[in-house]
């Protein structure tokens, strides 16, 4: 009896299996609650074998953020990959939110509450 999962195309060939591939973290830190952005150097890391988790370290007190008012915070960060070993932490979403007082859209900036940024190294695959 085999354990995990296994994916089938639509001509019944199995594309990926537990046996396909495996992975190490290669990099872990704490971001901090905030709302702008920054570069973390990531030794190791690439955009084709690497994935990048955040985790919220803690539970968001207050208003819940995306609504008009609240405290704006609530969001984990976004990543972006400018290039080479270098990742981008985009702690500053922002969004449009309807104002049913002024009946027209608005800008909602939040800020990411304090997470932990954890970077996967991916290896095998097909």
């Amino acid at each position: 009896m085999s354990y995990g999962i296994e994916i089938y195309n639509e001509s019944g060939v199995r594309v990926l299996g537990m046996a396909d591939f495996t992975y190490s973290k290669i990099f872990e830190t704490d971001i901090p609650a905030g709302s702008s952005n920054y570069n973390i150097t990531v030794p190791g890391y690439s955009d084709a074998n690497c994935i990048v988790v955040f985790t919220p370290i803690g539970y968001v007190t207050g208003e819940q953020s995306g609504s008009l008012g609240g405290s704006g915070s609530g969001f984990v960060p976004l990543y972006r990959s400018p290039g080479g070993n270098v990742v981008t932490v985009m702690r500053g979403p922002s969004g449009q939110a309807y104002d049913p007082g002024n009946q027209r859209f608005r800008t909602v900036y939040g800020r990411v509450q304090a997470c932990r940024m954890e970077v996967f190294r991916i290896f095998g695959g097909n």
